[in-house]
């Protein structure tokens, strides 16, 4: 309506719609449901439209409570999500950009788990671009405890006014005192807990960490991945007022015994048949109390690995064994060379080939110290691959089944810039299951520079700062990454749970790229199961000018669908269900050679060569 009365436009809406804004300064209109959020412009034709599960793909519902534009025309969303299994519900304030939806930042309410919210209040912006709110009344535990919560936050969604800030610093003179010498120790990860509620912060390269955090007393742990460390003594628990209350720590840490502890890990994001751009980060680090000389790596190379080069000095070959020297790695010292190489064009696709590492001096201090001196990597070859994933490990191995109580594990995470420009920024965020322990969380290689940090006890953020990450179509070799760490089991699982989660891969102020749900099975018995090779497509003519036919082999199941893949691992084309013999039609396709994918209905893959002349 104008402001004469008058219909500008009409749209029958979804019966669905809960929640209807005015006309705002540009003439836009915004509407929600419980699933989603629509905006339509001054003729009412849709804009843009995004789904809830794009701001939280880990929530099982979603309520849009509130909105407000601000003064610099972005939009401020209030929200509820949660998940049905728990009962909970978490209130969020987004900042989303009016012009594509894309979110500006989420920002979690720091307030004690509710169950409901389902009315809402006033929202205004403050004059310092704050927000202030009211929710409520909210639902409490079993349907009492109902209250009314209003909130005031930071221009950028903080409700957080308290902090728990320190150093980590290796004391040297044994006094716990902080001197100006003494230097700090990276990724440290401090804990602290009150009741439900749970913070987390990991020390910076200098030793510094930093947790905001509500009021309260809380009671502080530290999670450090080395095993010849102790802590002075510190004030524990520790009590924060209500709000605008800093507590400041120094924390030693004190050898036990003088030693090296060096810790390796070994990793790529793809074994590519015939390609010789395949590479291996070698990630390692010293986590002992004494400098580690002569240090070297030794990388032993499945016999279809073909060794081209290396960043770091080799100091000798024997067969596939290779020996790289890394020098001295003082105290707290970390970092990483890459082996290039060639997976032999006779391996077959599908075939799992293993590298193992083992780091030197390796020497064990105390016969009660953990060891990761050594780390295997096997992956299956591959033409082409789904860029966005995450794949739990066992003994180096990829397992997606089952795994034994009480057994570490490590987790692979890959990404792939498949935009239209260069990514910038990358940061993987990756909330763990409760039956995994965040306080045994080792980092591990990678393919660019990263920092760690561990937030909420038990989220984990790998932010690639300035990675510069060329998009797929510029330089599709180059367009890759990945990142590993290792884990242990919370204590006590029992047999029959279920440890399974996903990452989210953020590219820049995108919204995130969601990765596959990595699911072990807790078993009292596990039975090694290799992967089974790729099914053979057999292909006529080779080469073809007009069309090429797809042949399976006997007795393979029914195709439920299809994909034509370039050596860029580009999808050209793709299909549906297809009877065991077709024909792809070259319609324009350049001279060269081409993958075609094949999804069974069984759940095998298969995979022919196309060449058209």
């Amino acid at each position: 309506m104008n402001q004469f009365n008058q219909i500008v436009w009409e749209l029958d809406l979804d019966p669905n719609v809960i929640f209807l804004s005015g006309s705002l300064p540009d003439g836009s209109t915004y509407y929600f449901d419980n699933s989603s959020i629509t905006k339509l412009n001054a003729a009412g034709n849709v804009e843009w439209q995004r789904n809830a599960q794009q701001y939280f793909p880990a929530s099982d519902y979603f309520n849009f409570l509130g909105m407000l534009v601000r003064q610099d025309g972005s939009i401020i969303l209030a929200t509820g999500n949660g998940n049905f299994a728990s009962g909970q519900s978490k209130l969020h304030f987004i900042n989303i950009n009016p012009v594509n939806g894309d979110p500006i930042w989420i920002k979690k309410i720091a307030t004690p788990i509710v169950y409901y919210t389902y009315l809402f209040g006033p929202m205004v912006e403050m004059p310092d671009s704050g927000i202030l709110a009211c929710f409520g009344p909210i639902w409490g535990t079993n349907g009492i405890n109902d209250h009314v919560l209003i909130v005031r936050t930071d221009p950028n969604g903080n409700t957080l006014t308290n902090q728990i800030a320190g150093k980590i610093y290796w004391d040297e003179n044994y006094d716990c005192l902080p001197d100006v010498s003494e230097k700090g120790l990276k990724q440290v990860s401090v804990i602290a807990q009150s009741g439900t509620k749970k913070y987390s912060a990991s020390s910076d390269i200098d030793g510094n960490f930093s947790m905001a955090t509500t009021g309260g007393d809380y009671t502080l742990s530290i999670a450090q991945p080395g095993s010849y460390w102790n802590y002075c003594s510190f004030p524990n628990p520790v009590t924060l007022d209500a709000f605008n209350d800093t507590v400041l720590l120094n924390i030693g840490a004190r050898a036990t015994v003088i030693c090296p502890e060096l810790f390796v890990s070994i990793g790529s994001p793809v074994f590519r048949r015939c390609f010789d751009n395949n590479y291996l980060n070698v990630h390692y680090q010293n986590y002992g109390t004494a400098a580690a000389i002569n240090a070297y790596v030794s990388v032993t190379l499945d016999p279809k690995l073909i060794y081209l080069s290396a960043t770091a000095p080799l100091l000798s070959q024997n067969g596939q064994t290779y020996q790289f020297d890394i020098g001295t790695v003082d105290i707290g010292e970390s970092g990483f060379f890459a082996i290039n190489f060639k997976v032999d064009c006779d391996a077959t696709l599908g075939e799992i080939l293993c590298v193992d590492s083992h780091i030197y001096p390796d020497t064990i201090c105390i016969p009660t110290a953990g060891t990761r001196v050594a780390n295997p990597f096997c992956l299956p070859v591959v033409a082409s691959y789904d860029p966005n994933d995450k794949t739990a490990f066992v003994d180096g191995k990829p397992e997606t089944a089952k795994i034994l109580p009480d057994v570490g594990l490590e987790y692979l995470i890959r990404f792939q810039n498949t935009g239209n420009d260069t990514a910038f920024n990358i940061v993987i965020a990756d909330t763990l299951s409760q039956r995994l322990d965040p306080t045994s969380v080792v980092p591990g290689a990678s393919s660019h520079p990263y920092y760690f940090e561990l937030r909420d006890g038990n989220a984990l953020r790998f932010v690639f700062n300035n990675i510069l990450l060329p998009d797929s179509t510029t330089n599709e070799p180059a367009s890759h990454g990945f990142v590993k760490f290792y884990i242990r089991q919370a204590p006590g699982n029992p047999i029959g749970a279920t440890l399974s989660n996903t990452a989210a891969i953020f590219f820049d102020y995108n919204l995130p790229v969601i990765t596959n749900e990595s699911k072990l099975v807790i078993s009292s018995a596990v039975r090694t199961k290799e992967p089974m090779a790729i099914l053979e497509v057999k292909t006529w003519p080779v080469p073809a000018h007009d069309r090429v036919e797809l042949l399976l082999p006997d007795g393979a199941s029914a195709i439920q669908s299809w994909k034509l893949i370039d050596m860029r691992g580009q999808v050209l084309r793709s299909g549906g269900s297809e009877s065991s013999s077709f024909f792809i039609l070259r319609n324009g396709l350049s001279s060269g050679v081409y993958w075609c994918q094949l999804l069974l209905e069984n759940g095998k893959v298969a995979l022919g060569r196309v060449v058209f002349d």
